[in-house]
């Protein structure tokens, strides 16, 4: 070693034979791989938007399956934690337990998923109703995916009713009659859904998947 590398300094012929070396990368061509790795996974990115929908069942057509292209998909979540002193009154109400912890868990996973979630808490029947026609279902939703509605609150699968000998019935009813709480009153669930048809909502919904779920916890009125 000669007498200019002591002390740590490098010269020129000890450092180009160091690039040679099998595995150093000079500060270039590192630069150089992170722009690589960049735009692979970029293209990566952009294949697995178009790839979204992949794994058909078989004898499935095209036309049974709805191309994500951009976002999953938008999502809103009612959730119903205190009632009117009035509703309680007539129903066996009051506060409705963990509902609120059950909403921000499920907008955590949701938005692990890709959705962009809304939280809407302790909503009249009108206001919920108002805002999903006017502020959703009437809008353009852009290129979002789908679109995810989540109610919870309390309800009714049954009519309870009691006749003049004083005995009670019990009967189910249809799905679509089937009521659901707001703060102040119940609703039916065709009525929530009734803005999203095909022929009533924005175009941009008309062609993408609407999907609405209902949690409730059984709730029937005095007799």
């Amino acid at each position: 070693m000669s007498e200019e590398n002591i002390g740590g300094a490098t010269s020129a012929s000890d450092q180009t034979e160091a690039e040679d070396l099998p595995g150093h990368t000079t500060d270039i061509s590192i630069s150089a791989q992170l722009k690589e790795i960049k735009k692979n996974k970029k293209l990566n990115e952009e294949k697995g938007k178009r790839q979204r929908v992949a794994n058909v069942p078989p004898g499935w057509q095209d036309d049974d399956c709805y191309p994500i292209t951009d976002s999953v998909g938008k999502a809103i979540i009612f959730y119903n934690k205190k009632f009117d002193s009035s509703t309680s009154k007539k129903t066996r109400m009051g506060k409705n337990g963990d509902t609120e912890n059950d909403a921000n868990q499920l907008k955590s996973v949701l938005e692990k998923l890709g959705f962009t979630v809304k939280l809407k808490k302790d909503y009249t029947v009108d206001r919920m109703l108002g805002h999903l026609q006017n502020k959703v279902a009437a809008k353009e939703f852009g290129k979002n995916g789908c679109f995810l509605c989540i109610v919870l609150t309390q309800g009714e699968e049954t009519t309870v009713e009691q006749e003049q000998d004083g005995t009670v019935r019990t009967t189910h009813t249809d799905p679509k009659t089937r009521h659901f709480w707001g703060i102040d009153r119940s609703v039916t669930v065709d009525k929530l859904v009734r803005p999203f048809k095909g022929d009533k909502c924005h175009e941009s919904l008309a062609a993408i998947p609407k999907i609405f779920i209902i949690q409730v916890k059984p709730v029937y009125p005095y007799v």
